[in-house]
């Protein structure tokens, strides 16, 4: 965001290194089922089953346990390196298209300014991994 951006080049005019608190929240999609949020401070949580290569995949991001409208989100093919920006709703939602079937990961990092300490920044890593199944091929 602008707002990074701006905070940033202010810190590094003033001469002051880069110092940051971070928290990593990972979740790993094992089954086919619907994801649940869990209470991680930033969560990715599928809005149905994972789909076959060529389907729509629907996800919400959490912060809180509440909807983060406006976060950038990478979705990454592990197998490709392949990857394509998303930006959630104003719900905290997102649909993308996946191309490939293979392990997938969906990431993202809520950066800020540290709410106690001055000149630093804390954030939140997000991931989700999953594996999309090959769409069944006609004979």
């Amino acid at each position: 965001p602008a707002s990074v951006r701006q905070r940033r080049a202010a810190l590094a005019a003033r001469g002051l290194p880069w110092r940051e608190t971070y928290t990593k929240h990972a979740r790993i999609e094992l089954g086919a089922g619907l994801s649940q949020p869990v209470p991680l401070g930033l969560d990715i949580v599928l809005d149905g089953a994972v789909p076959v290569e060529g389907g729509a995949l629907g996800f919400r991001v959490l912060r809180q346990g509440r909807p983060l409208p406006q976060f950038a989100v990478e979705l990454v093919h592990a197998g490709s390196g392949r990857g394509v920006w998303l930006q959630t709703d104003d719900a905290g939602r997102a649909r993308v298209r996946v191309p490939l079937h293979g392990d997938w990961l969906l990431r993202g990092t809520d950066l800020r300014a540290h709410a106690q300490q001055p000149d630093t920044w804390e954030s939140d890593f997000v991931t989700l991994a999953f594996g999309v199944p090959a769409a069944p091929r006609l004979l």
